[in-house]
């Protein structure tokens, strides 16, 4: 795994919009990058593999955008779609249809 991790980080960027982005390197299994053009900092590392269903190639990210003052945000990319059922069996749900 932790030869493919750069392979897939490196799919993973190419997925996103071509920017000037600057590799600060691979540790372990997360590598960190930057991009001066934005500016923003940002780590990002992919999911164990898994054998069960996945929609997506779930992963987490935390960034750092110096300008807006925005620092430690934490994205989180879930491998699979929410249900929408869940939202309208919730206690609020079930009290204001009453």
């Amino acid at each position: 795994m932790s030869r493919r991790l750069p392979l897939l980080l490196i799919a993973l960027l190419c997925a996103m919009p071509a920017h000037a982005r600057d590799s600060l390197g691979v540790f372990g299994k997360w590598a960190a990058f930057r991009d001066p053009a934005v500016p923003r900092c940002y780590a990002i590392a992919m999911a164990e593999p898994s054998r069960l269903q996945r929609d997506f190639q779930p992963y987490a990210a935390i960034g750092t955008w110096p300008r807006r003052n925005e620092r430690g945000q934490v994205h989180f990319r879930l491998s699979r779609n929410l249900a929408l059922e869940v939202a309208s069996s919730s206690p609020s749900a079930v009290s204001a249809s009453n």
